[in-house]
This record gives C-alpha cells, structure tokens and sequence, in this order.
C-alpha cells in the first residue's frame, strides 16, 4: 500500500524584478528544468512560483491546499496573470492593468486592490487557497504572524518553500519562522526549491534545484532534539535508516531485560557511524555511547540510576525520581539476597527489611548509620508524595524547591554509589 501523500503548503515569494528593458519591468522570461530525469521543462515565466505551483499539482499530483505569496507592496504582483494566461476575460484584464499601473506608484499596490486581486486569482485556482500577503520586509516579526494564522493545526502538512525571488534576507526569516512554528503547527516535512536563474547565463533553460538536504536536516534535528529532551531515539535511528527500535526503546522504558538487543542497535549505529558524512558522526555517535554505556551493566539497579542521572540532567525529575529509589530498592534486595527482585511481592519484602532498619536505628545492615537512613527516608517521602500528588511527611522544601530537590537526588546518588560499593564487595 502506498503511503499516502501529504497536502502541501506552497510559500513563494514576489519582488520587484529587474527591468529588461528601460520600458518594462517585472522579472526576465525564462524556461526552467525541474529535477526530474529532465522530463519536465516549464513554460516560459517571469515568475517562477507559478511554474512550481503547477508542478507540483501536475506532474507531482499533489493537492496544493494553500499557495502564500509574500512580497511588498512595490512587488510586481500583476506577473501573477501568467497563472490565468494573457486571454482572461475583460474583467480580469481591467484588474490587472489597475494592479500593473499601481505598482509604479510611491506607495505601490493598495491593500485594497491587493485584496481584489487575490480574490479574482484565487476563484481560478480550484480548491487552493490563495495568500497574497503584502509585508514590510523589515517587519520580520510578521512573517512568522502571518504564518502562524493561516497554517491549520487540524492535519499534517508538507512545506514547500520556493527561495527564487524577493529579497535575500526574507527566506531566512520565513525558515526560521517554519522551525519554529513546527512546535505548534503538524509540519512533517519541508521541501525546498529555488530557480536558479543565475546558474545557467548562457542556455535558455535554468536548472530548478530541489534542496533535500533542508528537509534532511530539519527532520535530523527534530528527531534528535526529541532524544535530546525526552530519551526517545527511535525516531532520529529511523531517520537514518534504522528501522524497528521502538520497542526496544519502550522495553528499555518499562524496565525489561533487553541487554542483547542494546547491543545490536549500538552494533548498527557502530557501523552507521563508519559510513555517514560528518554532519551524522556527532548525534550518532552521542546516541551509540548512551546505550553503549547501557549494555556494560550488569544488573537493573545499575542501569535505573543510569537512566535516572540521564533524566534529571533533562530536568525530566519525576522519572528520575522514580528511577532512582527503586534502584536502591532493587539494591537492597541484592543486597538481602532476594533474588527474584521484579516480582511485586518479594520487593514489598524488601521495603519492609529497608522499613525495619531505619525504625530501630541500632541494628545496621543494609544502611551504617542513622544519617544513610534519614536519606533513604526522605528520598522516599518525596517520591511517594511526587507520584500520588500528596504532601510529603517531612521536609515539604524538596516539593517546593527545585534546588533543594536536585541536592536531596545528588546526595541519593551518591548514597546509592556507597551501598552498591559495599554489596559488590560481600
């Protein structure tokens, strides 16, 4: 079964165009090659983003859900007729000398006859909509407005942003805007394609230049960014073709012994990282070394208070929270020689041998002393009052007060690394 398509989101952008000759104005005709095996060759245009837009809905057979132009006010807004084509009917023609003669004023295009003229474009485009937004260039502000408010958050989108006209700085700005509305807006993907007039001076063709790797590395850094804040490594694996590792992840989540299949996955990124290009070592590399370091441990305890330190250096503190007293939980039982630790019945065994210790303060086996147990003890408090919501027993600071919650968890770690010391060393 195919995979279905995404609808698209078009952003071009519109300038002035340079004079061809000192009585016209508006961009030079040209014919463009689209990256395609060179079966595809455009009409000749003066503006590129309508050869695009019936690219995309012609050859690709994409559903172009929405096409935004950007430009100013100045911008040569009447080269749009080309979607129509020169015999559009006396009303349409009468609309565009209006737009053609006010872009010659001062002030250029009004918004009024912007808006009328994005109206009589629009009801010839079918069911895409049409934007024509007339933006102070140096307003950068209002790029990401706009696009804020007319892309939907009902449904994934494809980007596609045509670089080729405006000025230079405006498709920087819309970029940047895009990654940060993919925070709020169901952007999966970003296609990027810019006429490359100036590539090809001497042919009559110019080369149209598809530039994946923008969508390459905006899909890259999502994916990691996510690993980098969650723990999630799935996506940013499949991303570079490794597929299937989200199950290991959650088994890794749910506490699972999943030691072979850690290390078959820091095998594959092992081999991975041989073969990709530098932009790729780095992550890879980051995420080989944290499972690597996974697979080298010997028991659960060990590998919770691993993944506990990786949390709370995320600020993720709940999870580490947990991670981390259960492991000196899971320590104790070692320590007591239960050995089936993961079954519920024999850990409550445990909490009560942890109990009894630090209720009579003259018996010490797992803890030395009454300062190991208050530790533990409080520890405790904060966890089950952080889990059920609750308010804590004593010392409601370590709920209230990040800092004294981070040193209450470094002094666990620490008390955790003495106790792990002493039942290796039995």
């Amino acid at each position: 079964m195919n995979k279905k398509e995404l609808d698209v989101i078009l952003i071009s952008l519109i300038g002035k165009g340079k004079k061809v000759k000192e009585d016209t104005k508006g961009y030079q005709k040209t014919k463009y090659q689209f990256p395609d095996n060179n079966r595809t060759v455009s009409d000749e245009t003066a503006f590129f983003g309508k050869e695009l837009f019936k690219y995309l809905k012609g050859n690709l057979k994409l559903n172009v859900e929405k096409w935004i132009i950007f430009g100013t006010s100045t911008s040569c807004w009447s080269e749009i007729i080309e979607l129509i084509g020169r015999d559009a009917d006396e009303k349409l023609e009468n609309l565009y000398y209006k737009v053609f003669e006010e872009e010659d004023n001062e002030d250029g295009v009004s918004k009024s006859t912007l808006k009328e003229w994005e109206d009589a474009i629009g009801k010839c485009l079918g069911e895409s909509r049409l934007h024509f937004i007339d933006v102070n260039p140096t307003e950068y502000s209002s790029f990401v407005n706009t696009l804020m408010e007319v892309i939907p958050e009902d449904k994934e989108y494809k980007i596609v942003l045509d670089l080729t006209h405006g000025y230079r700085h405006m498709p920087f700005v819309i970029s940047f805007s895009l990654t940060y509305l993919a925070n709020f807006k169901k952007i999966k993907e970003i296609e990027v394609y810019y006429g490359a007039f100036e590539m090809a001076p001497k042919s009559e063709i110019k080369p149209v230049l598809k530039i994946d790797l923008i969508n390459e590395l905006y899909s890259l850094s999502t994916a990691y960014n996510m690993y980098e804040k969650l723990g999630y490594f799935s996506l940013f694996l499949e991303n570079i073709g490794i597929k299937n590792s989200h199950n290991v992840y959650f088994k890794l989540e749910m506490n699972r012994q999943l030691k072979k299949s850690l290390q078959k996955l820091t095998e594959q990124l092992n081999e991975k990282e041989k073969d990709v290009e530098l932009y790729l070592k780095e992550p890879i590399k980051k995420i080989r070394e944290d499972l690597d370091s996974l697979t080298n441990l010997k028991y659960l305890d060990e590998r919770m208070v691993k993944r506990a330190m990786f949390y709370f250096e995320k600020k993720q503190y709940l999870k580490s929270l947990i991670l981390l007293y259960e492991a000196i939980i899971i320590l104790a039982g070692r320590f007591y020689k239960i050995s089936d630790y993961l079954n519920y019945e024999e850990r409550e065994k445990i909490r009560k041998k942890i109990k009894a210790e630090t209720m009579r303060r003259n018996s010490w086996l797992f803890f030395q002393n009454n300062e190991e147990g208050n530790l533990f003890n409080n520890l405790e408090y904060v966890r089950n009052s952080a889990v059920h919501g609750s308010n804590s027993k004593s010392n409601q600071e370590y709920l209230e007060n990040c800092a004294n919650f981070q040193d209450l968890f470094l002094q666990c770690v620490n008390l955790y690394n003495k106790l792990k010391k002493r039942v290796d060393e039995r």
